[in-house]
């Protein structure tokens, strides 16, 4: 509750955080925009009283602000900063409309803040994993279970062409010069050697079929248990792609 913006104010608005109780946090955090009403501080968690006169903090739903979590990651000077991180995003991505998509407005708000996270992820990545990681030399293996283990070497080679591979990465690959200066034209040669590289042969032998993924994508967060084949299969999937990932993108 200290890492805000009333941190930065003069003098500084603190929180009495550790008496701030667990339920209300946990209400906080599911308040959806939108759909439920923002969860406020009360005065008896100002550590000065009068603060309340000038800062009025409202929590919802921390995915509007770093909806992966990891921006104090990578965020040079904080003190969660890591050098190396592993990112496993569990959504399936946005899924598409169906032939009567809104029913009620409910579910139109709904599909509104749908978008609205899956926007924030998506400039999160970016400018969080990708841009800052590779400012600040650091490596970071991101995987999604909603991703298709043959996209990840041309996802690689992407990313390479964007600048968003750290040196220590490229060095570790031993990639030629000529590559790195121009991974687009030179894709087929860097494919060819990044499968022999990884044992990717090995990969995708372990790889889920088409339906098996399909299956893994309609896995949803309502709480329900996973069925023996959800487990396997999420579990498989995830193994294969932590196993490209980290050796794509980890030195």
């Amino acid at each position: 509750m200290t890492d805000s913006t009333y941190s930065y104010y003069q003098p500084p608005v603190q929180f009495n955080a550790a008496s701030f109780p667990v339920a209300r946090a946990v209400a906080a955090s599911s308040c959806v925009p939108f759909a439920f009403t923002p969860i406020t501080i009360g005065p008896q968690y100002f550590q000065e009283p009068a603060d309340t006169n000038r800062a009025h903090p409202q929590l919802i739903d921390g995915g509007v602000y770093d909806n992966q979590g990891i921006q104090k990651l990578t965020q040079a000077n904080s003190r969660y900063e890591c050098n190396t991180i592993i990112v496993s995003d569990a959504g399936a991505g946005l899924s598409p409309l169906g032939n009567s998509p809104y029913p009620n407005t409910i579910a139109l708000l709904l599909r509104t803040v749908d978008l609205f996270m899956n926007r924030i992820k998506n400039a999160q990545m970016m400018a969080n994993l990708f841009q800052r990681a590779t400012e600040h030399s650091k490596c970071v293996a991101y995987l999604s279970l909603g991703w298709q283990l043959k996209n990840s070497i041309p996802g690689f080679i992407d990313n390479l062409a964007q600048g968003n591979i750290p040196p220590a990465v490229v060095a570790a690959r031993q990639l030629r010069a000529e590559w790195v200066a121009n991974p687009k034209e030179h894709r087929l040669a860097l494919t060819e050697y990044l499968e022999q590289q990884l044992d990717y042969a090995g990969l995708i032998a372990r790889d889920l079929t088409s339906d098996e993924w399909q299956i893994v994508c309609r896995v949803g967060t309502n709480l329900t248990p996973l069925t023996p084949i959800q487990l396997s299969l999420l579990t498989r999937h995830a193994e294969n792609l932590t196993e490209i990932q980290v050796k794509l993108y980890w030195p």
